[in-house]
């Protein structure tokens, strides 16, 4: 159903999560959600475990009615989603030797069923390269497991990251019998981009390449035709997006290791939750180094830091601007909140000017501060950070006693509201 308007997979699911029963919802937002509720990301959290299982399972049901198998959907389009935040909370529970437990997850259970030897260090710190060797070494070839377990896993079970029972050894696939074969992950993996990724920028370039040939009439969708109109596919965007990695040097522009990053910042929101502000940067320094151009990493790095070390949280969140973050809204209230905590607020003012005229955040529902009645830092979600910028401005307006500014940013408020 293409509505005229640009397509954003975050803001069609926001719409449709109000409207019960399934057969009301958009199929791009049925799928937004299985991948959305997979990446753990803050704006798919249910209330509860079995929420969030039958959440799931709802809305496998449906794109199952509708003709697009929820099954192959997910065991071959999102194996990233699924093995990625596992992959994390393994190396989480390695690196900084947290609880046992990740949001529910038995560590000691998948380590177990997995035949994951522990991580042996020769000093007392864990270094940069004792952990690299250890993805490499003992947990790499772990993988096939992995997806031999999401081949034949319930989607209830895959739903909630849940081991198998406790002495069972989860055996690698063969390669006559794995079903996970590599043209079936890539037509499912089309499916997902096309549904639920916003940005082709962000489609894996196998799934570029099959929309392109299915728009020139040389194959067909794996699901019925009809399906694949609910969200308008361009043609000479998809060329271009093609065309542009094509260049030396500009890469595949797919989100592999975005459900890492996913995990990375559940497992740091929940650090923060808890005060433990150095730990959950911890977390992202490890990120840093490990993707040290990454624009994300030190976006989060510098948000951790927000509450204990304003100026360094503010020299890694200018970093990840330079370096093109693409949410600049997020990033320019970030920076305002490390104005506040120094003293700039004239700084705050100026940034929240220039982010309010040029910038723009789509699809984003981002995890910010907000300084509390007693004046300590608490989180917030919001799906709307242009708000949150004049929010703020209005408050450092006022505590400054900037009549001007204030009556600015509240007239501005005021406009949105009407």
């Amino acid at each position: 159903m293409d509505t005229g308007k640009p397509f954003d997979a975050t803001e069609s699911y926001l719409r449709d999560v109000s409207c019960q029963p399934w057969p009301k919802w958009r199929t791009v937002s049925l799928v937004t959600a299985l991948r959305g509720i997979l990446r753990r990301a803050p704006v798919f959290r249910q209330s509860t475990p079995q929420a969030r299982r039958e959440a799931f399972l709802g809305a496998a049901r449906e794109l199952s009615s509708r003709g697009l198998d929820s099954s192959s959907l997910v065991r071959y389009g999102m194996c990233e989603e699924i093995v990625g935040p596992l992959i994390v909370g393994l190396v989480i529970g390695q690196a900084f030797g947290h609880d046992v437990s990740l949001d529910g997850v038995n560590l000691h259970q998948w380590s177990s069923a997995l035949e994951l030897s522990p991580l042996t260090l020769k000093s007392g710190n864990l270094t940069f390269s004792e952990l690299r060797g250890y993805l490499e070494r003992d947990l790499a070839p772990t993988v096939p497991r992995m997806l031999n377990w999401v081949a034949t896993a319930t989607l209830g079970d895959i739903a909630m990251l849940a081991p198998p029972p406790a002495g069972t050894i989860i055996p690698a696939p063969t390669s006559a019998s794995s079903p996970l074969t590599r043209d079936l992950r890539e037509q499912y993996r089309w499916a997902v981009d096309h549904f639920s990724s916003t940005f082709y920028a962000d489609w894996q370039t196998s799934s570029l390449h099959y929309a392109f040939r299915w728009l020139t009439g040389e194959i067909v969708p794996p699901c019925p035709e009809g399906l694949m109109s609910d969200r308008k596919a361009s043609k000479a965007e998809i060329s271009e997006e093609i065309a542009r990695r094509s260049v030396p040097g500009k890469g595949d522009g797919a989100d592999s290791d975005h459900s890492l990053l996913a995990e990375m910042t559940r497992h740091a929101l929940s650090l923060l939750k808890q005060t433990r502000y150095r730990e959950a940067a911890a977390v992202f320094e490890f990120g840093v180094q490990w993707k040290p151009k990454d624009p994300a990493m030190r976006n989060n790095l510098g948000f951790c830091l927000i509450p204990v070390d304003p100026q360094e949280a503010l020299r890694n969140l200018q970093a990840a601007a330079n370096m093109g973050y693409p949410q600049p809204l997020t990033n320019a209230y970030n920076q305002m909140c490390c104005h506040v905590m120094i003293r700039a607020p004239r700084a705050a003012l100026t940034l929240a000017e220039k982010a309010w005229k040029g910038g723009v955040d789509s699809g984003s529902s981002p995890t910010l501060w907000r300084l509390s009645r007693s004046g300590g830092w608490e989180l917030f979600d919001t799906v709307d950070p242009q708000r949150a910028i004049a929010e703020l401005a209005v408050s450092v307006a006022r505590g400054e006693g900037w009549p001007e500014e204030l009556r600015k940013w509240q007239d501005r408020l005021n406009y949105r509201d009407s």
